[in-house]
Formats: C-alpha cells, sequence, structure tokens
C-alpha cells in the first residue's frame, strides 16, 4: 500500500489534460493514497480501465492545473512530462472501438446464465448441508451439501468480482453487495480498493500489489530480513493454506466495515452470518467456506505469480499487464465455467468493465490487436499453469536451504584447503630435508652454495603456494 502522505498537490494527465485531485482525494473510494502515489503521471490507460462514466464526470469536475504550475511542480520533482508509448495510443483505439460495438453492454441471458446456476448450488447447498435430505446417505448429506454451498461460494465470489467493476446502474450494485456481502461475508468497498484500485492498476508490482504480498505464510521471493524455518515446505504446504482465503478475506472485511464505521455493509454482513448459523451446522459452514477460498486460491494465484514482479515504479498501464498475466486455454466446458471467466486474466485485466462471458469471442480480436502491435499473447494450458504455480513457491521454499548449502560448503571447502596447504608444506620441508641431504653426501665442495640454493627454490615454492592458497580464504 502506498504510503498516505497527505501532499498539498496532486496533480493528475488524463487524456491531454492535467487535473488537481487534492480536494477529491480524500473521498476517492479507492482511497487517498492511490491518487497520491500517482501524482505527476499520466494514468489515462488506468483510469478508463477501472471507472465508470459517472467518476468520468466528477474528473472533469475537478480544477484544471496552470502550464505555470505544473512546470514548477515537476521542475520541484525534478521530472518531465510523461509521454505514452505508442502501445499506449494503439491500445486506447482498440478500447474505443470495442466499447462503440457493445462488448461492454452486459447480455441479460449471460447474467441470468450465471445468477441461475449460482441459486441452484445455494439451493442444494443448503437443503443437503442442513441434514433434511432422507435416503441411505442421510448421514453424508451434510459432506454433499459442504462441497455445493463451497462451490456456491466461489462462484459467488466470481460474479460478485465482475459486477463490482461495473457499479453502473442500480442493479449492479445490489447484485454486487448480495453475492458478495450478503452470500460470502465481503466487504464491496474494501474488496473496491484493495482490489480495483490496487491490484489492477499495479499488477505485480512489488511492495503495492496487495495480492503477491503474502508473508509470512507464503513467500513469493526470497526475504532479505524476518525469514522463517517454515518456509522451506512451502511447496508442500500452500495448497493448504490456499483453503484459508475466505476467512482471510472475511475477516479482513469486519476489520475494514469496523474501521470505517460502514453501517449498511455491517447489518448486510451480520444478516449473512445469522442466516449461515441459523439454517447450517458449524461443520457445514466452514468446510463450506474452507471449500470455496481453496477453489478461487488455486485458479487466480495461478495467473499471476508465475510472472514477471516489478520493482520499480511504473505507469505503463498496457505493457505491464501483458508482463504480470497470461491467459489459460481450456477445453473442456465445465472446466470454462469453473474458471469463472479467470482463464482469462489478462482480458480482465485490461478490460476489467466488460462482462465475463464476451471474454472468449475478445480473445481472438486481441489475439490480432497483439499481432499487429507485434506482443506477445501468454497462454498455457491449466496443468503448466499450476505446475508453473508449484515451481514458484519450490523455487523460494528452497533458496534459503540452497544459500545455507553452499555456505556449508564454502566452509567445508575452506577446511579441506586448509588440511591440503598443511600436508603440502609438510611434503615440501621432508623434500628439502632430503635434498639437502643427498648434496651433502655427493658433493664435497660447494655442498654450501647448492644448500643455499635449494633453500631459496623452496621458500618461493612456499609463497606461491601461501598466495594461492590466501585466494580462498576470503570465501
Amino acid at each position: 500500500m502506498p504510503p498516505h502522505t497527505q501532499q498539498e498537490k496532486v496533480f493528475l494527465k488524463v487524456d491531454s489534460t492535467w487535473y488537481n485531485a487534492r480536494s477529491f482525494a480524500e473521498k476517492h473510494p479507492g482511497g487517498a493514497e492511490i491518487l497520491e502515489f500517482c501524482h505527476l503521471e499520466d494514468i489515462t490507460d488506468q483510469f478508463y480501465s477501472v471507472h465508470s462514466e459517472r467518476a468520468g464526470k466528477w474528473l472533469r469536475a475537478l480544477p484544471k492545473v496552470s502550464t505555470q504550475a505544473l512546470e514548477a511542480e515537476m521542475q520541484k520533482h525534478n521530472k518531465t512530462e510523461p509521454k505514452r508509448s505508442q502501445t499506449s495510443l494503439s491500445f486506447e483505439k482498440f478500447r474505443q472501438q470495442l466499447e462503440k460495438e457493445g462488448w461492454f453492454e452486459r447480455s441479460v441471458w449471460g447474467d441470468l446464465f450465471y445468477l441461475g446456476s449460482l441459486a441452484l448450488l445455494y439451493t442444494l447447498g443448503f437443503y443437503f448441508g442442513s441434514m433434511r435430505a432422507t435416503g441411505p446417505l442421510t448421514q453424508y448429506s451434510w459432506v454433499l451439501g459442504s462441497f455445493l454451498l463451497g462451490l456456491g461460494m466461489q462462484q459467488a465470489g466470481w460474479i460478485s468480482h465482475d459486477y463490482s467493476h461495473m457499479r453502473e446502474g442500480k442493479f449492479l450494485v445490489v447484485v454486487s453487495y448480495v453475492t458478495g456481502l450478503l452470500l460470502n461475508g465481503f466487504s464491496v468497498q474494501w474488496w473496491s480498493r484493495k482490489h480495483n484500485g490496487l491490484h489492477h492498476v499495479f499488477t505485480n508490482q512489488m511492495g503495492i500489489d496487495p495480492d503477491i504480498n503474502n508473508e509470512p505464510v507464503l513467500f513469493l521471493s526470497t526475504p532479505k530480513e524476518g525469514d522463517v524455518w517454515y518456509r522451506k515446505y512451502q511447496h508442500i504446504y500452500y495448497h493448504f493454506v490456499f483453503s484459508f482465503l475466505y476467512v482471510s478475506w472475511r475477516i479482513q472485511s469486519i476489520q475494514y466495515i469496523i474501521e470505517h464505521k460502514l453501517l449498511l455493509e455491517g447489518s448486510i454482513i451480520a444478516m449473512s452470518y445469522s442466516i449461515l448459523f441459523y439454517f447450517l451446522p458449524l461443520k457445514v459452514i466452514l468446510c463450506s467456506i474452507l471449500i470455496g477460498g481453496w477453489l478461487v486460491a488455486e485458479i487466480v494465484t495461478a495467473t499471476h505469480q508465475d510472472e514477471e514482479f516489478l520493482t520499480e515504479k511504473s505507469f505503463d498501464f498496457v505493457a505491464d499487464q501483458f508482463k504480470t498475466t497470461r491467459d489459460v486455454v481450456l477445453d473442456s466446458t465445465f472446466m470454462n465455467w469453473l474458471w469463472g471467466g479467470m482463464q482469462y486474466q489478462l482480458i480482465h485485466h485490461l478490460f476489467p468493465k466488460m462482462p465475463k462471458y464476451y471474454y472468449p469471442e475478445c480473445s481472438k480480436k486481441l489475439l490480432k490487436w497483439c499481432e499487429e502491435n507485434q506482443i506477445e499473447y501468454k497462454r498455457s494450458s491449466a496443468w503448466e499453469m499450476f505446475w508453473r504455480n508449484y515451481s514458484v513457491y519450490k523455487r523460494n521454499a528452497l533458496a534459503g536451504s540452497e544459500i545455507d548449502g553452499h555456505v556449508s560448503s564454502v566452509k567445508d571447502l575452506q577446511s579441506q584447503l586448509e588440511n591440503t596447504r598443511n600436508s603440502m608444506e609438510e611434503y615440501i620441508m621432508i623434500q628439502r630435508d632430503e635434498i639437502k641431504k643427498s648434496i651433502e653426501k655427493r658433493y664435497t665442495t660447494g655442498a654450501d652454495s647448492a644448500k643455499q640454493f635449494v633453500d631459496e627454490k623452496m621458500e618461493k615454492v612456499l609463497k606461491q603456494i601461501e598466495s594461492s592458497f590466501s585466494e580462498f580464504s576470503v570465501l
């Protein structure tokens, strides 16, 4: 999370106009921090990707920045006015063309399909989970209920995620609150700030994107400080940790609601838990939440975590999405439904406001645009994605162990070298004495000169050995 600096000026460029967002920053739904972080940057692509038409009206009502004020602020921060890349300009035309063609308008039938399947899963989940089913498998009905309800919670997460990006109109707002808050216990405002503002705008940027900061439980890089002993096992236990994703989000939502005193969201989330505990046993509630969280975590982590991490501040939105995100190719109709649109993660990041049932056809248009602009459109199979995700955790799990192993190996090498040096010195001394004795026996004259010659040569050899071995001692 960027720091809240409360700086005097917040100059942002959208299209060709500079706005001073200082007066609006504290009211910004995504938080003042993100606007302060974008000071003196061109955020055209970022703005249109995650904001509604209503937000556009708010933007255009903000005070404009004069040329003199902009130049003074640029000089103060030793910056030059940012310029958009050709890729960014080409992408803007592509996005505008999709808008004209109606790719961002919702379909009644598409919405009914996903909302209908969600209603069916929750109905069956509550029916079996409440143990009202009869028959030979009655004693196991809670297991089936937990699975169906967990699957429903996963799908509710996808739907809420989809609608929370497009809260333009009462219907979309109501659906996002019902599927997010009532069915899953997630604060819509918390999610909007965490996900829409930070993750989507600064995908995989270290220190900014909260989705890649799961320490000290899971590590996507080798920690420089604050390391823990169990990190070396994370490639074994990360699947288990994934099941607690929804638990974490529910706790964070409650904390956010209390901290910001959100009465409406607090009332809805209280109703959500009341319904769960009134109709379902505790074991069904817990199991369904764990199942739902595990299903979501396995999918969403696979499309980002094995891609590039950005260690420096970057506002090249379009290029960054292609660096940090990958789509998944699925052949099964069921798997496409299960992934809930997240198999088209790159398309979703480029066009968050586009309904997910348009993603398959839009991928064809995106592929053509990528070919025209010579950009790689990264796609892999599901199994390859899961393997890549596992490899990321394993690589960062063993990084510390390998370093420890190398340190141990170096210490062993030092010891071996020291022993070898001592042995060689001892051997040379013995040989020198033998040579001296041989000279004394063979020569009666000039023996002293010969012995002096031998001593000088041997001394040089010993110094060379000492010099060679000292190079290793620095290790």
